[in-house]
């Protein structure tokens, strides 16, 4: 089993031919490729609050998995990587985050890993401004922007070291409905609605932050910005 404090350094710095020998070997247990993927040849990076729990349980029959990078597929099984279709959603960085700390300060449906967090680290914030301008302390910024809900969307649909995302298909938050069901097409699966299972109650993004936040937010994910072309 790889201890969680070291997966992500292990998956950065270890070669990639490397891993996808050791992997298997060392973690079997741990392969990203649960049977419901494989038997859909699809594989559904899901970034955290960009939407896809309800996605993640019509394509597989649960909301399984987790949160999985596409390296970890890759380190795990490059061919069956390259042959299955691989798609995500993404989400305005500024509206992903106020989303994040939202949940996880409101706690509803939240578990028992993200009450901690957020009693750790958001409690003695009032809104998304104040933890926003907190993030300019460097030990603390260290710690939050590891934790799953606040990482970059590129940790999740790039390749370790790679400047380019290694998706097939990008679906976005703003046109949720009309992507999803380009994914269902590419599937032959039926065509329909979405259901928000996890949404945050807060005010729209573009009225939430202040002006030295919203700075603040485009060099903490200057790199979502460009990679996914988003704007405030």
């Amino acid at each position: 089993m790889i201890d969680p404090r070291y997966k992500d350094l292990i998956y950065r710095t270890v070669p990639l031919p490397v891993l996808q020998m050791a992997l298997p070997r060392v973690a079997p247990g741990k392969s990203p490729f649960l049977p419901p993927i494989i038997a859909r040849r699809a594989i559904f990076i899901h970034v955290p609050k960009a939407a896809g729990t309800s996605l993640k349980i019509e394509l597989y029959g649960a909301a399984t998995g987790g949160h999985r990078t596409i390296g970890e597929y890759m380190a795990y099984d490059g061919a069956r990587t390259r042959d299955f279709l691989k798609f995500c959603f993404v989400r305005n960085p500024w509206d992903r985050l106020l989303s994040a700390y939202s949940y996880l300060k409101q706690g509803q449906r939240a578990s028992m890993r993200d009450k901690a967090f957020a009693a750790r680290f958001l409690s003695d914030t009032q809104d998304i401004n104040e933890f926003v301008l907190s993030l300019q302390d460097r030990a603390l910024r260290r710690q939050v922007m590891v934790y799953d809900h606040f990482r970059p969307q590129s940790h999740w649909i790039c390749l370790p070291g790679a400047k380019t995302h290694a998706m097939d298909f990008i679906g976005r938050f703003e046109t949720l409905e009309e992507d999803t069901n380009r994914v269902r097409e590419m599937l032959s699966l039926p065509l329909g609605g979405v259901e928000k299972i996890r949404p945050s109650d807060h005010a729209p993004y573009r009225e939430a932050y202040t002006a030295q936040a919203r700075r603040i937010v485009a060099d903490l994910y200057a790199q979502d910005i460009a990679l996914l072309e988003y704007e405030f």
